[in-house]
C-alpha cells in the first residue's frame, strides 16, 4: 500500500492544515468556527469499518482530526480523500481552560483532553 506521514498544523486563526511530509502535498484545509486560537492537536489513521469510521464514507481509509481551543472548545474533524472536511462533533471541557495536550485511542474512538488548572494557571497570588 501507499506509505503516508501526516503532519497537522494550526494558525492563530484558526486555521489548520494536513499535510502527507512523504510526498510534501498539502492535503487538506479547514477552519475551524472555535472562538479562541487552536492550542492542541491530534490525528488518527482511522481503517475502513473501524468505529471512528465517517458515516458518509464508512469503506474508506480517513483521519480523524481533533483540535483543543485555548478557551477549552475541543472539536473532531473526518477527513476522506476527495471530501471537504466535516466537524463530527464539538463540546467544551469542563474546565474551560486552554488544552495543553490531546490524545486519540489507536482507533479514534476515545480522546483524552487534558486541560491547564486554575491553580497551574497563575491567576493571581495574594500576599
Amino acid at each position: 500500500g501507499a506509505q503516508t506521514s501526516l503532519c497537522a498544523s494550526a494558525a492563530a486563526d484558526q486555521s489548520v492544515v494536513l499535510v502527507d511530509m512523504l510526498s510534501r502535498t498539502r492535503l487538506a484545509a479547514l477552519l475551524s468556527p472555535a472562538a479562541a486560537p487552536v492550542c492542541a492537536l491530534s490525528l488518527s489513521l482511522v481503517p475502513p469499518h473501524a468505529p471512528a469510521a465517517p458515516p458518509e464514507a464508512p469503506h474508506e481509509p480517513s483521519v480523524l482530526l481533533c483540535l483543543g481551543a485555548s478557551d477549552g472548545a475541543v472539536e473532531a474533524w473526518s477527513l476522506c480523500a476527495g471530501r471537504e472536511a466535516r466537524m463530527r462533533a464539538s463540546w467544551r471541557h469542563s474546565q474551560r481552560s486552554p488544552l495543553l495536550a490531546l490524545a486519540l485511542s489507536a482507533d479514534g474512538s476515545r480522546l483524552v483532553a487534558v486541560a491547564e488548572s486554575e491553580a497551574a494557571g497563575g491567576g493571581g497570588g495574594g500576599g
